[in-house]
Order: C-alpha cells, then structure tokens, then sequence
C-alpha cells in the first residue's frame, strides 16, 4: 500500500495507530481519526511535547497522555504521546 493516511480506508478500526516524526500532534489525530474506534490507542513519538502543541490537541474529542523516553545515545528530550478519542 502506499497512500497518505488521510486517503487510506480501512475494513475496519485499527487498535494501535503509531506514528513518527509526523508534523503536529493535531494534525496527526485529526488525519486518523477516521481510522479509529473508541478503544484506539494513537502513539505518537514525539522530541517532547511543548505546551503550545498541546494546547492545539481538541481536549473534548481527544485524551492525551505523555511519557517522558531514556534514548541510550540521545540528549535531547524525547516523549511518546497516547491519545485516545473521548
């Protein structure tokens, strides 16, 4: 398969939806959140996770949760972002 999420369809809801250097958290629930039942969990990696950028996350539509990552090799801050829909 090679499409952009926002135009791939599935037969049914994922369970995990991960995604990578993606450009912003909001961006990336909205483009699948049609891919998404209630019990999805989005998993998103992120360089940490700025109030700004969650502060754009639609707090009524989507729950998020954020864990602070240890990269062996790596100073900078790294986070893996959950979300889930409400």
């Amino acid at each position: 398969m090679k499409s952009r999420v926002e135009d791939y369809h599935a037969s049914e809801p994922f369970e995990i939806i991960v995604s990578r250097a993606f450009a912003t958290l909001a961006g990336f629930a909205d483009s699948v959140a049609h891919l998404c039942q209630a019990e999805t969990l989005m998993l998103a990696m992120k360089t940490g996770l700025g109030e700004e950028e969650a502060g754009n996350l639609n707090t009524v539509k989507y729950s998020i949760q954020e864990t602070a990552l240890s990269v062996p090799g790596i100073a900078e801050k790294r986070s893996l972002v959950s979300l889930r829909l409400n």
